[in-house]
């Protein structure tokens, strides 16, 4: 039973075996199935015990879709958003270049600085808050990206239509250009640095969780549920896809700034016992 080959089968024949039980995996326990039932199962308490701290953290790992969906962004609709303003002869997807270079100007800085800080002033600032703390600062981002928007749509030549009327044509030399909206790409600064800030949280504590919680016997269905909950953020973007042009991108990136923001609070809310949980275990290593 050291194998994941081995395991997997039993864990899915436990897990069948709760569901038919109500949902109780306590059902499911070798001893209550020979008490009850007169009935000996190919599974062990392990196993079950396994299967709960598997189930905890691909919940913990689910609810964090919002999340993932405000960090896709910076993959299409950020990059598009750059090109509806003044770029000062810089292409526009070079913009994303400054999220990497926040990141590692900010990693030592939240690392080294800010979690001995916390610890020093006894301050709780486990895996869950710090996830929770990630979505509020990632629904932060989203929400400055939203006034961003609203300032391009309040400027011209375009207004809420970007790069889509004959005034953004203009000639430059020999040949013909077409130019954002008279704002400077360079108000959007400020949404990669937070966007960094709430990745560091986020994405090291989501990772920490899914490796180190996970039992070794399922690390392979973790992993595969974290691929899953990028999937789930990838389909709540396509259902946004309406709203996913102009002139409705204010509310697109208002609506995911909300969703980012109100995950938040229900997930401290189911969760904040695993802090409690990993305190009483010993210190946590808050740098990882």
């Amino acid at each position: 039973m050291d194998s994941q080959g081995s395991v997997l089968p039993l864990s899915m024949q436990a897990l069948w075996c709760a569901v038919r039980h109500r949902f109780s995996l306590e059902a499911a326990s070798p001893d209550v199935q020979r008490e009850l039932h007169g009935r000996t199962v190919p599974w062990d308490s392990k196993v079950i015990g396994d299967l709960k701290q598997t189930l905890t953290v691909c919940r913990v790992l689910l609810f964090s879709a919002p999340f993932y969906l405000a960090y896709i962004q910076i993959m299409n609709n950020l990059i598009s958003q750059a090109g509806q303003m003044r770029l000062g002869g810089i292409p526009n997807d070079t913009m994303q270049v400054w999220n990497p270079v926040a990141c590692i100007v900010l990693g030592p800085i939240v690392q080294r600085g800010l979690f001995p800080l916390l610890r020093k002033s006894g301050v709780p600032f486990g895996p869950i808050v710090r996830i929770s703390a990630a979505c509020f600062i990632m629904g932060a981002a989203m929400a400055y990206a939203a006034g961003i928007q609203h300032l391009i749509y309040s400027r011209g030549p375009c207004y809420d239509h970007p790069l889509g009327c004959p005034d953004a044509v203009v000639m430059q030399g020999s040949s013909t250009v077409t130019v954002g909206n008279d704002v400077s790409v360079w108000v959007q600064m400020p949404v990669w640095f937070i966007l960094a800030t709430a990745e560091i949280l986020g994405f090291a504590t989501i990772s920490e969780i899914a490796y180190e919680q996970a039992p070794k016997s399922m690390k392979s269905v973790v992993q595969a549920v974290t691929q899953l909950t990028a999937g789930l953020a990838a389909i709540i973007g396509i259902a946004l896809s309406p709203i996913t042009k102009d002139p409705t991108l204010v509310v697109l990136y208002s609506v995911i700034a909300g969703l980012t923001v109100v995950a938040a609070l229900p997930f401290w809310f189911f969760f904040r016992t695993l802090d409690h949980t990993k305190s009483e275990e010993g210190p946590g290593r808050q740098e990882a």
